[in-house]
């Protein structure tokens, strides 16, 4: 049987990106829907090994490919690395999916790279969901 030392769990599990990174590895693929104007928190972002955040600044987060509708944005939080079985608060961020006007119902990927600083240097990471748009209803 192989034991993981903290650093290596870290790796396994995203490297912070709650469990949608988790689901990532296994080929499933979170799914999100959004109403014109609304926001959504979709995880919990951090890079704790042996659940102690190496963080210098709140991670960032850029749309790479996805529908021109959806804005993601990273709010800065104190979070539990629920993935690593930690039970207390570590510096991270909430990551944000808010979509603009909508004016047509659609359906489409969206892939998400997140960028960690760390006192390690630089990680980043991408996320992919399946988003569904809607308009507002009148």
């Amino acid at each position: 049987m192989h034991r993981f030392t903290g650093s290596l769990a870290v790796i396994l599990l995203g490297l912070g990106v709650a469990q949608e990174a988790c689901s990532q590895s296994r080929n499933l693929i979170q799914s999100v829907a959004l109403k014109s104007g609304e926001s959504v928190e979709v995880g919990d972002l951090y890079f704790a090994p042996n659940c102690r955040s190496i963080l210098i600044a709140t991670p960032t987060a850029e749309v790479l490919e996805g529908p021109s509708e959806i804005t993601v944005s990273v709010k800065e939080a104190m979070v539990v690395p629920r993935t690593q079985e930690c039970s207390k608060q570590v510096k991270g961020g909430k990551l944000v999916f808010t979509a603009k006007d909508i004016d047509d119902y659609s359906t489409s990927k969206l892939t998400v790279r997140i960028t960690f600083k760390t006192k390690d240097g630089q990680t980043q990471r991408s996320v992919s969901y399946n988003v569904t748009l809607f308009p507002k209803q009148e």
